[in-house]
């Protein structure tokens, strides 16, 4: 913990001090204006003066005038107070008090202070002389939401009178009523109630949504619109929809919950990288960079941040989101289409990721929620290997196949045995008999851990409001000393500056800290620590007599699997991401915005490998030490102005400036040959290496962007939106540094028609299509001409560094360009009980990225430039259902969506294979078909095979179908032609599936909830990688590697009826369709059930809400395939684990006194103590 401090107080010092110190000025600063704002509305709110230059005017818009110039609100009864009466007013620098005397002495009308509300009631006095006294009691009472959240302003009427009050900051009233009275509960948003008073003294009422008049809004590039005027394609999730225990990024709790986005984890072990794509994958040469992502406004940089490990080994990728605490997240809005994204123009071609983290809301009473979660791991399957009996057994039975194969014994020819030496085995009988087992995969593993812990303060005034957090991650995986540990605080303030200036401050600072062990895939002296045990003889033990490792003589070259738990690796990735904005708005309708922020991230890793291991030891031990750096400066400038004509035309357009810097940089060093390891990395100088490796770099980027979007809205009818950014990049030559990226849309709102207001079924109904271009530059630093050091030269005795050309410039490069055609669907049927959406688009990725080999001699063969095209189609729905709708409910949620990715034109270079087409589908499968194996039926009596396309072939290889041949000018001819190449081959499909599914129930009773969640890929086929390495490969055996058990259904001679080929090598060996599995799933994503407890008594104003819930993740996989894992599966077999989580959720309310706050602070470590005890 110290060592974590201590590093995160190195990364403070690193930044750019000036930044940190403007935004602490700035915090200090919005606090205190807070402070003394709402001190100076307690204490001087009728003495607010106003100013309205006009002699006469209409009630109603002197309200409106007061409501402007001040934080007021003026409650009345519409039907009792004459609006368009006309008022004398004397108001120039005059106290509001005073002008609502003089004003409204004359007209009968009464008014009333109460907090931020003024209550107007007309004076009846006709009516109370003419009824007489009538006996009144004395109501009050709580008005909440359905959460229980108290709603101020709320709205409380004697029916039939003007007669009312409204409630205060903790949603209570007060009202003196008539016994026999009515009374009506009604607030903007939320349906009206009548209750009849009687002989109530105490009368709560739970409000409930208007979902008719509650319009959700969405957010879009640089705004926001209500979700009815969508014109593009926009698919929003809210946080309260994902999984949160168990996860520690957002990549692996979207997947499923969208369409149109595919997650795919990259890795398993903790913060393991995730690939997320948008529709398709026809991203250019350049590559698909996944899409950018947008915090608060500020595009974040995504490139990982943790440095190499310096050796050997890798400890695979990690997510760039793992700095982000989900539990911060509100909502995600997916970007997909063009008219969507072509705002954010050159970085936008893959999508984009608006995420919106949590703010207070204004005159929200301050609560502190706390959540924490333990989690347990489990790995669910692997590959199951040889114990040290079968893997001996097996290797004597490869060896005597390849005893019989080559003398011409049995079924592999006619050569009498008595002419050649008798089969001597490896492994005697005894041997095998009295073999001991070692669980190598065992020695490694262990079951996972993962505690979480958030704790956020959240409220407001009528001028501030805040959000303030913090969280603790801990994940320790299922690989022994594999874990990471997240520290991370979040605070979002607003406030309002007056009438005219709204100015907030977004930030979070973080630190990632992992434990990394080798869990790569790579091979024999590069295996990870899942593959060295996979691959280890199972009749081994892990130590030698002298407690040394062990180390297999017939793998000489594989290091021990649990020596490499010995090995120190240990990276911290610190973030702090920051930004301000200021909102004016000189008048109605328009808003003049500012939005300025940063990004620093700094990544140390440190790594050591011993001399207790295999490569440690034969280096002398090997220390590297790295850092890497990344800034990225963001200013904003937009304008937006929203004008409405006639009640039906409304105008809105934004326009606006963007300026981005972005700079990385970094250095590592290494050494080996140390007297111990003791050292590690701490002393670099220590290593006695003749040559220690030294490095540095540094890059620099610059983005420049102007956009505009002019939307119109006719009678929320018909819609059109239209944009155009342009983007200047360093990256790019003068000749293109600009590129220019316009959309269009259109919307039809059929369901406003007229022709559609008689029917009852369909409740919503929305055509949309829009056509737009994004940009893509992802072709590394620049397209500009470069040096670097490395061609040394001997000039005397002496060696000196040389400096040539490592990249060619090109002038003429210019961006990739996606061009976008959408067409979507909006609906509603049976007053929105099921709502939804369906696209269908088509995508032209043109100008691609890619690069170019020159045809003359030159040092540099190759040339970054524009080259071909790709194309994608697709269709997507998303449907959301209302079941059951009352005590007991139940809603569905289903995605769905399919694409298909191709060529449209081949780089001209391209030489095409006989197999290929132009425009063949991206990702393809080229394989040679499969005809069973050879049998003892297809050999001739000398150990020839008659097949004659494969005369060499064997007895239990893979046979493969002779289908094609060529004519004289080399063009395909249908037909066997006696002969095994690729006029063979055949196209089999693609790699990538067909379509994707996701669908979740949620269903809720009294206090009880529960939620199942299921996502799948399916129409694809995959070849399992484990058994390309530990089945396929089954003549390894006879050099010490383990095999899969399934090695024991090979073809062999006696047993002729096996499933896969023999053990023997096979001259003919080729990706063939023999290999590919079904490898269509339905994974069970989570099963949560949670229980939200009644309110405590004499504890309901401390503890607001009190959930507990159980959650499992991952428990089970409907699949044929053979793998262990279709989603994500490797060579070394590492699979997504199976996780539980006991988990609980508290929310409380602060009062406000300091004394009720600590004794709430005292409560919350009582139910914390509770969660650790159960």
């Amino acid at each position: 913990m110290k060592k974590n401090l201590l590093l995160f107080v190195d990364f403070i010092k690193d930044i750019e001090i000036k930044h940190l110190i403007r935004i602490m000025r700035l915090s200090v600063f919005l606090i205190l204006v807070g402070i003394l704002s709402t001190h100076a509305t307690i204490s001087n709110s009728q003495n607010i003066r106003i100013t309205i230059t006009e002699k006469t005017i209409s009630l109603d818009k002197l309200i409106n005038e007061i409501e402007q110039q001040t934080n007021y609100l003026f409650v009345y009864g519409e039907s009792d107070i004459d609006l368009q009466q006309k008022v004398k007013v004397d108001a120039r620098n005059k106290p509001i008090s005073e002008v609502l005397d003089k004003t409204l002495r004359n007209l009968g009308i009464t008014y009333e202070f109460s907090k931020n509300y003024i209550s107007l009631r007309r004076v009846d006095t006709d009516k109370t002389s003419l009824t007489g006294p009538q006996q009144t009691r004395k109501v009050s009472g709580v008005i909440t939401d359905m959460n229980g959240e108290p709603i101020i302003g709320a709205n409380i009427l004697v029916k039939g009178t003007v007669q009312g009050t409204t409630t205060d900051l903790d949603g209570n009233y007060t009202l003196e009523v008539p016994s026999n009275a009515v009374l009506q509960f009604s607030y903007i948003g939320y349906l009206t109630q009548e209750v009849t008073v009687k002989d109530k003294a105490v009368i709560n009422v739970s409000m409930k949504e208007d979902t008719k008049s509650l319009e959700e809004v969405v957010v879009i590039g640089y705004g926001t619109v209500k979700k009815s005027n969508l014109t593009g394609a926009i698919t929003q999730v809210k946080a309260d929809d994902l999984p949160q225990a168990g996860n520690m990024s957002l990549g692996q709790m979207l997947t499923g919950k969208a369409a149109g986005m595919q997650v795919s984890l990259q890795s398993a072990q903790p913060g393991g990288g995730v690939w997320m794509q948008i529709r398709g994958n026809a991203s250019g040469g350049a590559g698909n960079s996944g899409p950018l992502y947008v915090i608060d406004g500020f595009p974040i940089s995504t490139e990982n941040m943790e440095p190499g490990s310096g050796n050997r080994y890798e400890s695979g990728s990690k997510s760039p989101l793992n700095n982000l605490n989900p539990a911060d997240i509100a909502s995600i809005e997916i970007l997909k289409d063009a008219s969507a994204t072509a705002i954010y123009g050159a970085r936008a071609a893959n999508g984009v990721v608006l995420i919106t983290t949590k703010r207070g809301k204004q005159g929200e009473k301050p609560k502190v929620q706390y959540s924490g979660s333990v989690s347990f791991q489990k790995r669910v399957k692997q590959i199951d290997m040889l114990d040290a009996q079968g893997f001996m057994t097996e290797t004597n039975r490869v060896l005597y196949e390849d005893y019989l194969s080559e003398n011409k014994l049995g079924v592999y020819g006619n050569t009498d045995p008595s002419a050649v030496a008798p089969f001597s085995p490896k492994y005697s009988n005894d041997q095998i008999a009295n073999a001991q087992t070692t669980d190598w995969l065992g020695a490694v593993e262990r079951n996972g851990v993962i505690t979480q812990h958030n704790l956020s303060l959240t409220g407001g005034t009528d001028k501030t409001s805040y959000y303030i957090s913090g969280n603790y991650y801990d994940h320790q995986g299922v690989v022994k000393n594999n874990g990471i540990q997240r520290y991370s605080g979040r605070a979002n303030f607003d406030q309002k500056l007056g009438k005219y200036i709204k100015t907030g401050i977004n930030f979070n600072v973080s630190q990632v800290k992992s434990d990394n062990v080798a869990l790569g895939s790579g091979q024999n002296e590069n295996a990870g620590v899942i593959r060295a045990a996979m691959n280890a003889n199972p009749s081994l033990p892990i130590y030698d007599e002298e407690g040394n490792y062990t180390l297999d003589p017939d793998q000489p070259y594989l290091a021990n699997a649990v020596s490499l738990l010995d090995m120190a690796d240990e990276s911290t990735v610190n973030q702090l991401l920051g930004n301000f904005y200021l909102i004016v708005t000189p008048f109605e309708g328009l808003d003049l915005k500012m939005n300025a922020g940063f990004q620093q991230e700094k990544g140390e890793r440190n790594t050591y490998v011993p001399k207790t291991t295999l490569y440690g030891q034969k280096a002398g031990g090997e220390a590297s030490k790295s850092y890497s750096n990344r800034s990225s400066k963001l200013f904003d400038l937009t304008a937006s102005y929203t004008k409405t004509f006639n009640e039906v035309h409304n105008f809105s357009a934004m326009a606006g400036y963007s300026y981005q810097h972005f700079n990385s940089n970094g250095f590592n060093a290494g050494n080996s040959r140390f007297i111990t390891d003791a050292f590690k990395w701490n002393n670099l100088a220590a290593g006695e290496n003749t040559k220690p490796s030294v490095g540095s770099f540094d890059n620099e980027e610059v983005l420049g962007s102007v956009f505009a979007r002019l939307n119109y809205n006719y009678a929320d009818r018909y819609l059109i939106s239209a944009t155009m950014r342009g983007d200047a990049s360093s990256k790019f030559a003068e000749n293109h540094k600009w590129g220019y990226f316009p959309s269009v849309a259109l919307a039809w709102r059929m369901i406003n028609e007229q022709f559609m207001s008689e029917q009852q079924i369909v409740s919503d109904l929305k055509w949309r299509v829009s056509l737009g271009q994004t940009g893509n530059s992802n072709i590394g630093n620049n397209a500009l001409a470069l040096y670097s050091t490395g061609d040394n030269y001997n000039f005397g005795d002496q060696q000196s560094v040389g400096v040539a050309q490592s990249q060619l410039a090109n002038p003429n490069l210019k961006w990739e360009t996606t061009t976008e055609l959408n067409v979507g669907l909006d609906f509603g049927f049976l007053q929105n009980r099921i709502t939804g959406s369906m696209e269908f688009f088509t995508r032209r990725v043109s100008d691609l990225l890619d690069e170019k080999v020159l045809m003359q001699y030159n040092p540099i063969s190759k040339v970054m430039a524009n080259i071909g095209a790709k194309g994608s189609k697709g269709f997507e729905l998303g449907i959301t259902s209302r079941n059951l709708i009352g005590e007991f409910s139940w809603s569905t949620d289903v995605v769905f969506s399919l694409y298909r990715d191709r060529w449209l034109e081949r780089n001209p270079q391209w030489k095409k294979a006989i197999y290929e087409n132009e425009k063949d589908m991206l990702n393809s499968y080229y394989l040679y078909i499969s005809d069973g194996l050879v049998q003892p039926g297809d050999m001739n009596p000398d150990g020839t095979c008659k097949l004659p396309h494969m005369p060499n072939a064997k007895p239990g290889m893979i046979k493969y179908k002779d289908l094609n041949g060529r004519d004289e000018d080399g063009n395909l001819v249908e037909g066997p032609d006696g002969k095994l190449d690729d006029a063979d081959v055949i196209y089999l499909g693609t790699k990538t599936s067909k379509f994707y599914l996701g669908f979740g129930n949620t269903f809720a009773y009294k206090g009880f909830d529960l939620n199942i969640f299921f996502y799948g890929y399916f129409g694809r086929q995959l070849e399992n990688p484990a058994y390309d390495w530990y089945l396929k490969r089954s003549w390894f055996l006879k050099n010490g590697v383990n095999m899969a058990t399934a090695v024991r259904d090979r073809w062999a001679h006696d047993n002729q009826t096996g499933k896969y080929p023999t053990s023997i090598m096979n001259p003919y060996d080729r990706s063939s369709d023999f290999w590919l599995e079904n490898a269509n799933f339905l994974r069970c994503k989570n099963i949560t059930l949670g229980y939200t407890l009644p309110k405590i008594k004499n504890l309901d104003k401390v503890i607001q809400n009190l959930r507990v819930y159980g959650d499992v993740q991952n428990p089970f996989v409907i699949t044929k395939y053979s793998g262990v894992d279709p989603e994500m599966d490797g060579m070394a077999g590492f699979t997504t684990p199976f996780t539980g989580s006991f988990c609980a959720i508290k929310y409380g309310c602060l009062s406000d006194s300091i004394d009720s706050f600590i004794w709430c602070r005292y409560n919350f470590l009582i139910i914390i103590e509770y969660e650790k005890t159960y």
